[in-house]
């Protein structure tokens, strides 16, 4: 008889997510351009907030769950038009190897 463990299926259910989370990262470092289609990326959102919603309950603590979603909210927050017209030019301007003169 097999006995039913709450723990293990959080655990489990939360290493389902970690698994979708890293094929999403994989898909995402490996695109030939930057652009990502938006019903790509509506799925990719709510499967990294599915991710985000229960291991946060899992973990059971506000203070992280407010954090978090305090950093949600900074990150889908509108780019500016400047920021992107910056971007498109740097990638316009220079090369891989020039990019990489300029960090250093």
């Amino acid at each position: 008889m097999t006995s039913y463990c709450p723990a293990c299926h959080h655990v489990n259910h939360i290493m389902g997510h970690l698994n979708v989370i890293k094929q999403i990262r994989d898909k995402l470092c490996h695109l030939g351009k930057p652009l990502v289609l938006g019903t790509d990326y509506d799925g990719y959102r709510k499967n990294i907030g599915d991710f985000l919603t229960d291991t946060v309950a899992y973990v059971n603590n506000n203070d992280l769950q407010d954090a978090i979603q305090k950093d949600i909210k900074y990150i889908e927050r509108p780019l500016s038009r400047e920021l992107i017209e910056t971007h498109t030019n740097i990638h316009k301007t220079y090369d891989k190897k020039g990019i990489e003169d300029l960090i250093e």
